[in-house]
């Protein structure tokens, strides 16, 4: 054993259609535990499995009185049903891994092994991967992803086989319900301040059933959250970019509707310029409110009188702009005449 030993675990499964794996892997890991004579507890995350998994936890809990059942009435998703564990551990140390099979809860020792009082997590990572070609493939193509748009450290995001000081999972607000979360818990705890190490785990080839994640729902859902935290965690980086989008997309309407009344309608250059910049100042106003600041925006029918006050505000905002230009087209035209190239010309200048 390490130098440092925790005063206490819990040891988290999650487990869906998990019949045949679910009590070896709970049995083993309760007479390791027990070796260790220290406080520990067994939790077992049934996610409204479909097959035996309840009533094999049910007959086991007779001879493991340490284990704990959560027995999810509703699917709630792999995020779901992993925080909802992980919010239910009670020790000093919270370890979680899959009740498939996959891996080995004695390798829990490794990651004991490798803490000591200034870690706060230590992170399995596969020596090799048991999956198919085209699964390990992605694998590797998908870790690389998430440590490129998200800074990740660790080699390994992936990796079900965790050891985590229970202290920081009390800071972290979970938002993922999908595999998601996996990115999510790792990015949280290093935002955070965990302090993390690493050990090599085996990976074994699934015994029974298949795996979960790869239905065309599950992986949509999947990107579409890590689109959400990708968001959250650049919100500035990408509140600048929706603002240069709404930006580039107001001039084009503005230029469109320009083009519009000078040559369709016969405007003058000056009325083409002041009727086409409201219409840019409207596309803009919405955009923002629809996009740029979506966090915070105004509802169309619930908040019409905000909306209007804040419409008006936004136009005494943009007023001066809007003056400076129409000046422009029309000291321009004045200048080098009322034609369509000198109107054009003074409005994109």
């Amino acid at each position: 054993m390490a130098a440092y030993k925790p005063k206490s675990i819990s040891v988290f499964f999650l487990a869906y259609n998990d019949e045949h794996t679910i009590g070896e892997l709970a049995q083993k890991t309760d007479n390791f535990l027990s070796s260790l004579k220290i406080d520990y507890e067994i939790i077992v995350g049934n996610d409204a499995s479909k097959d035996g998994t309840l009533k094999v936890l049910t007959k086991l809990k007779k001879s493991v009185p340490n284990l704990k059942i959560i027995n999810n009435k509703l699917n709630l998703g792999y995020g779901g049903n992993l925080v909802s564990g992980l919010k239910s551990a009670k020790n000093e140390f919270v370890f979680y891994t899959d009740g498939d099979g996959q891996y080995d809860p004695l390798e829990l020792k490794l990651l004991l092994d490798k803490l000591d009082a200034n870690i706060d997590v230590v992170n399995g990572y596969k020596k090799s991967r048991a999956d198919g070609q085209v699964r390990t493939i992605g694998g590797k193509l998908y870790a690389r992803w998430l440590r490129f748009i998200f800074g990740i450290k660790i080699r390994d995001v992936d990796c079900d086989f965790r050891l985590i000081r229970r202290a920081f999972i009390d800071k972290i607000d979970f938002r993922a319900t999908s595999g998601a979360i996996c990115p999510e818990l790792v990015i949280k705890l290093q935002r955070a301040g965990a302090k993390f190490a690493e050990v090599p785990v085996s990976h074994y080839p699934r015994r029974y059933g298949r795996s979960q994640f790869l239905t065309p729902v599950r992986v949509i859902r999947t990107f579409a959250e890590e689109y959400l935290l990708l968001e959250l965690f650049h919100y500035e980086l990408f509140r600048k970019f929706k603002f240069i989008l709404v930006g580039c997309s107001s001039l084009m309407i503005q230029l469109t509707f320009f083009n519009l009344f000078l040559l369709a309608y016969k405007l003058k250059p000056t009325p083409a310029t002041l009727l086409s910049d409201g219409f840019a100042i409207l596309t803009s106003f919405f955009l923002n409110n629809a996009i740029t600041f979506r966090d915070r925006r105004i509802r169309i029918r619930s908040e019409t009188l905000k909306l209007v006050k804040s419409f008006l505000k936004y136009n005494y905002v943009v007023l001066v702009a809007t003056l400076i230009q129409t000046g422009t087209v029309y000291f321009g035209t004045k200048i080098m005449g009322d034609s369509y190239l000198a109107a054009r010309f003074s409005l994109e200048f």
